[in-house]
């Protein structure tokens, strides 16, 4: 499938149930980490950002939205790590619903690294 058409389905299943598992997500985080495709990279962190920036909120409700920003950085560059560019990962990729809990525990991760420093 080409990728503008996998952006706009997952920005549709986004919409309808964030959390939920979707197929054209999944396939877009894949091409992004497995495949290292920075283009479906670029995709997933812009339709995720919201995401991001809202559990960021919901911890420190408090915090200014340029900390907040610089923060989600973190989670990002966190986030992609622990998915290094591996073509044989292909074959047991994680479903969209694993990666959301995963993309949650670096924003946990991140924020308690930041209250440590």
């Amino acid at each position: 499938m080409p990728l503008n058409l996998l952006i706009q389905q997952c920005a549709h299943c986004l919409q309808k149930a964030p959390t939920d598992d979707c197929a054209a997500c999944r396939e877009l985080l894949r091409r992004a980490l497995a495949d290292g495709n920075d283009s479906a990279w670029d995709a997933a962190v812009g339709l995720l950002w919201p995401a991001i920036l809202h559990w960021i909120y919901l911890a420190l409700p408090d915090i200014a939205p340029a900390a907040a920003t610089l923060l989600g950085y973190a989670v990002v560059r966190q986030f992609r790590s622990h998915y290094p560019h591996r073509p044989t990962f292909v074959n047991a990729f994680p479903t969209f619903a694993t990666l959301i809990d995963d993309l949650r525990r670096c924003v946990a991760t991140t924020i308690a690294n930041q209250s440590d420093q």
